[in-house]
């Protein structure tokens, strides 16, 4: 155990599809509900992302493969920030990606979609780090792994 945290608590994924960050959330979520609501534990959860993003409103990481296009971009800014809503919940994710604007050229004339819940400034346990401002690009060799832990 390190730093208060056993080894089986530790979650890595790698090459996530959209399926993949799906479940992790929601196995977190649950987990959340069941720590706080059975036991009165809080829970600190911290995600650190690697890979490509997007920009639509809010950060979408770039999934690997999808079987339908609607399954490549997963919504994981939007996902942890409802996650920091959760009683008991501690969350801090750090985005190591891109967040270049996207316009999807098939969807009413270029207009992103508006996501839902994000005018709630309710957000008090939610933590974010980006590795650069929206509608922009990390370095191809990014530091913030390096410049932040």
């Amino acid at each position: 155990m390190k730093y208060g945290v056993r080894e089986e608590e530790i979650k890595t994924i790698h090459e996530a599809d959209f399926n993949m960050f799906k479940n992790a959330i929601s196995e977190e979520a649950d987990g959340l509900i069941s720590a706080n609501w059975l036991e009165k534990k809080k829970t600190f959860i911290f995600v650190y992302y690697a890979g490509h993003g997007i920009m639509q409103n809010m950060t979408k990481v770039v999934c690997n493969t999808a079987a339908r296009r609607a399954r490549i971009f997963y919504p994981l800014e939007a996902n942890l920030r409802a996650l920091g809503h959760k009683k008991g919940a501690y969350v801090m994710g750090v985005f190591d990606c891109c967040r270049a604007a996207f316009v999807d050229p098939h969807r009413g004339g270029g207009q992103q979609a508006q996501e839902e819940g994000e005018d709630d400034d309710d957000y008090r346990n939610c933590f974010l780090i980006f590795g650069c401002k929206p509608n922009s690009t990390v370095a191809a060799v990014s530091t913030v792994a390096t410049e932040f832990f």
